[in-house]
């Protein structure tokens, strides 16, 4: 079985032409089904078969969190691959393995060179290309070092990229292999809302409306809210004692606290992927009101409170607490479903959104509007 050679501008990312031209439409939607993306699919496979040629494609082979497909799609891309471009997968793996070799050889004796126990010497001898006892020096300096024991991961570290994700939540398809602990599996595949390798072949109407509709609904409850609000009597608040801008402000940063923490607990992962992320392919209605409290990272999570901290206590005191909830949860859902909308008409049906975005996007739009002047 023949095996191609590895290109040297080889780039993990962008992978290796299979064939001389990429898949038709018809004929991805025969290997994957109708929903799949084309540029998306094609670009998969390429990665894959780079994996393929460049000896590391394993059998651990899965889109990471979150990225284009699950790992049922990428064992049919695999398969396909196999069937219609056979190549000596063994043989790449055994390169691979002897470039690796060669590279820790060379490193090993640049570091002993810039250490200056080992000399080049001036030819061969007896085939030994380090020279008269230079490879004992070095592994006799290595072996003088201290011995560096990596830390095993905790079960919250393990877990941290493994956030229960559906099929998809990221356009980009970048393969790698994955070592998920085996106790985390059966959480992951519970959290997967549906076991078929593409979105189901439905309308764009059909995926936007529902949520359309209860980011309607919410719209109207807030600005309900907005005209009917009266502030409670002190006797009758939660904090009496705090600013209500404060109090307010906490509230919500509470609730996306705990949907933070939800995120590190695989047994919610299921419900989260269904009402707490908003994936164009297999669209859940109420995903738009509560994706706004839902971040995955804490980088992300940290720097969305921060800034709604900051603008949030400044226009709740200008407007109020009635003023203020409306404008958050309505730009909120807004944002959510123009997000929503705008994969769905570009059919980037395999990606995803959560956060707080679009709901501070809305406060500081209002506060800028207020203090025009």
């Amino acid at each position: 079985m023949a095996h191609p050679e590895l290109p040297d501008d080889y780039d993990p990312d962008k992978g290796l032409p299979f064939q001389q031209h990429p898949l038709s439409k018809a004929e991805i939607a025969k290997i994957f089904g109708p929903s799949a993306d084309v540029q998306l699919a094609n670009r998969s496979l390429r990665i894959l078969h780079g994996r393929r040629v460049a000896g590391i494609i394993g059998d651990a082979v899965s889109f990471p969190d979150p990225t284009g497909y699950s790992e049922r799609f990428a064992r049919t891309a695999l398969r396909w691959l196999r069937a219609n471009h056979p190549i000596d997968e063994e043989m790449a793996y055994n390169l691979r393995l002897e470039r690796e070799r060669r590279e820790v050889e060379e490193d090993l004796i640049a570091d002993a060179e810039r250490l200056g126990i080992y000399k080049p010497q001036g030819g061969v001898k007896d085939g030994n290309v380090y020279g008269e006892s230079g490879l004992d020096a070095i592994r006799e300096h290595y072996e003088r070092q201290p011995v560096k024991t990596k830390k095993r991961p905790s079960q919250v570290e393990e877990i941290e990229t493994n956030t229960g994700t559906v099929s998809s939540v990221r356009g980009r398809a970048d393969l790698r292999r994955t070592d998920t602990p085996e106790w985390i599996k059966p959480y992951i595949e519970k959290a997967m809302l549906t076991k078929a390798e593409a979105p189901p072949n439905q309308s764009s109407w059909r995926r936007i409306w529902p949520s359309a509709a209860v980011a309607g609904l919410v719209v109207g409850l807030s600005v309900f809210l907005a005209d009917h609000y009266v502030p409670p009597p002190r006797s009758a608040r939660l904090w009496p004692d705090m600013p209500p801008a404060a109090a307010t402000l906490l509230a919500i940063l509470m609730a996306n606290s705990v949907v933070l923490v939800a995120w590190r607990i695989p047994m919610a992962w299921r419900f989260l992927n269904r009402y707490f992320l908003s994936v164009p392919g297999y669209p859940f209605a109420l995903s738009v009101v509560g994706n706004m409290f839902s971040h995955q990272q804490f980088t992300h999570f940290a720097m969305n409170m921060v800034v709604l901290w900051i603008m949030g206590t400044r226009l709740h005191d200008e407007v109020g607490r009635g003023n203020f909830l409306a404008i958050y949860f309505s730009g909120g859902v807004v944002g959510s479903l123009f997000s929503l909308v705008s994969f769905v008409a570009r059919k980037n049906l395999v990606t995803s959104s959560l956060g707080a975005s679009g709901a501070i996007a809305s406060v500081i739009a209002s506060w800028c509007c207020v203090n025009s002047e």
